[in-house]
């Protein structure tokens, strides 16, 4: 049985002990929470690279009005594995409207909720995604995990006018350059 990538938030629970009556549980409260990092990310730029079965990434452009689309791809004409993405999108401003689903197949999971989007998408040689609208200007927290492990390395973006090539951790925050 596999951990659900969101078991991750019951981080700062252990146990005491390899087994019988004698096993404590206790809460460990977290370390100094951690301020979420910040990138900007250009209105309008187009990244090239989505070559399906070729690369694992996930890329994200903003365009201005709020519009942002998020794509995966894996490496598996490479590997013969496919990738495994749990993708969270959160907006700071406004909800997330008008979604367009990029190429999802029916083992993959799409919900949007009242103030962000996640995605559970099983992709290979193929390109998996989602657009949607929002606040003009928001800033996109976005969480990324690549086989149930939180992954930044493979999240790609167009900021001050170069391509990033990871981000800085999970989540980490995207601001438009122009609303």
């Amino acid at each position: 049985m596999g951990c659900r990538p969101f078991a991750g938030a019951l981080v700062g629970f252990s146990t005491l002990g390899c087994g019988g009556s004698d096993d404590i549980a206790y809460y460990e409260p977290p370390a100094a929470r951690k301020e979420i990092p910040e990138s900007r990310i250009d209105s309008d730029a187009a990244l090239a690279g989505r070559e399906p079965g070729q690369g694992v990434g996930v890329f994200v452009e903003y365009q201005r009005g709020g519009h942002y689309r998020i794509d995966l791809t894996c490496d598996t004409l490479l590997t013969g594995y496919g990738c495994s993405w749990w993708i969270a999108a959160e907006p700071n401003r406004g909800s997330p409207f008008a979604m367009t689903l990029h190429d999802l197949e029916s083992s993959d999971y799409f919900e949007a909720l009242e103030s962000s989007v996640v995605l559970w998408a099983y992709t290979n040689d193929d390109l998996d995604g989602f657009s949607f609208r929002t606040a003009p200007g928001a800033t996109l927290r976005l969480s990324v995990w690549l086989d149930e492990v939180p992954e930044s390395r493979y999240v790609y973006w167009v900021g001050d006018g170069a391509v990033h090539t990871g981000a800085p951790s999970t989540p980490f925050d995207l601001v438009p350059s122009e609303p």
